[in-house]
């Protein structure tokens, strides 16, 4: 009975180190994560570049719970893109008052990784109502092969949606084609109107997002400083004639012109806004 006893206060006493050797464990681990998440808060580049610039700014965390996550789902994901999971996360929020600044940085505790920056950091003094974005004038394929060609159109701090249309004027003798396709585009109460992209106003961000929804594209504007959403056309040469094994070929060149119409809503009606002649030069080696 004696040893009993002994063998049960033994075996408390192993349970109670075994305890509080595993609560220290777990407040180390705890803290260390905690340490890593406030650690991404100021080393982060988005979060050096705002603090840089903003050195009055007040930085905000909160934890999010997923249930909240789970509520507002589509919503966040419309910021952070699709790939958002619905968990626990903390929320840190950069905010400058005076110059109507402000950045919103989602962290997932378990592991510390920055999964989505919402930024509300932009020039309003910079104002294109349309832009293209033409990458090159002279496109190299070579024989048997095909080949891709984006072209970008973005809008900074307008006030209009556009509605983009992009047709072939003069083209290489070989199949080629436009995505997104030309559709016709029927709004509500609106007369229809043709288009291969619709380009709504965005602004001009200073620095580009690490993370954002799959269907959105960023490109950078290196004459001003800065990044904007955009809609990209691609027009692709499908295959050129194959080469004859051992016959040497000289280069031909030809015309790809493409004719650009962005058309805009004036009530029910569709107008057109502006019109863009766009020349490629295709080298065939």
């Amino acid at each position: 009975m004696r040893l009993l006893v002994w063998s049960n206060i033994i075996m408390l006493s192993v349970i109670v180190i075994l305890s509080l050797f595993l609560s220290a464990f777990y407040l180390d681990w705890k803290e260390e994560k905690t340490m890593n998440v406030l650690k991404v808060t100021t080393e982060n580049p988005m979060a050096r570049y705002f603090l840089d610039n903003y050195p009055n700014a007040k930085v905000q965390g909160y934890m999010i719970s997923e249930e909240y996550v789970e509520k507002n789902i589509e919503e966040i994901r419309k910021d952070c893109g699709d790939e958002f999971e619905e968990q626990d996360y903390w929320k840190f929020q950069y905010i400058e008052q005076r110059e109507n600044k402000s950045m919103s940085m989602w962290i997932a505790p378990k592991t510390g990784d920055v999964v989505c920056i919402i930024q509300e950091i932009f020039r309003p003094d910079v104002i294109i109502p349309f832009g293209i974005k033409q990458y090159r004038e002279e496109l190299t394929v070579k024989r048997g092969q095909g080949l891709k060609e984006s072209i970008n159109f973005f809008n900074v701090n307008g006030n209009q949606t556009y509605y983009i249309e992009v047709k072939v004027v003069e083209k290489p003798p070989w199949e080629l084609k436009i995505e997104p396709p030309t559709r016709l585009y029927k709004p509500v109460e609106k007369e229809p109107v043709s288009m291969n992209v619709k380009m709504e106003p965005s602004k001009l961000e200073l620095v580009k997002p690490e993370k954002y929804p799959s269907d959105v594209t960023y490109i950078e504007l290196e004459d001003i400083d800065g990044f904007v959403k955009s809609k990209p056309v691609t027009i692709s040469i499908l295959e050129t004639p194959q080469p004859i094994p051992f016959r040497e070929y000289e280069k031909e060149y030809y015309n790809l012109t493409l004719n650009v119409t962005s058309r805009y809503f004036f009530g029910r009606r569709s107008m057109l806004h502006e019109s863009h002649i766009i020349n490629y030069t295709v080298m065939l080696e």
